[in-house]
């Protein structure tokens, strides 16, 4: 829609939707987890009052992520510390990486 993306972006299409450059939203970030024992581990970070362009760029060297406006975040599970959405985030993930 604006113009950005790369490869790792696992942002839906449908979240894209009568968006504007300055609406606001959440971005998920999936880390390699280096404080881990375990060579797959993987942190997410959650990152709030994020524009879709900020997400792209904070998410450039990311494993994966994606972005979700406020106005979705309550339906779609990303309000809670642990969320159904973050769960299917990184099941996409371990897919797409081909990982446990």
């Amino acid at each position: 829609m604006f113009g950005f993306g790369t490869m790792n972006n696992q942002t839906e299409g449908r979240f894209l939707q009568n968006v504007t450059p300055d609406d606001k939203g959440t971005g998920v970030f999936a880390l390699p987890d280096v404080e881990s024992s375990e060579i797959d581990a993987v942190k997410v970070i959650r990152v709030k009052n994020l524009t879709y362009k900020e997400c792209i760029l904070r998410g450039l060297f990311t494993m994966s992520f994606k972005w979700v406006p406020d106005s979705h975040l309550e339906s779609e599970g990303y309000l809670s510390e642990k969320t159904c959405g973050e769960k299917t985030f990184l099941w996409q993930l371990y897919s797409l990486f081909k990982l446990r």
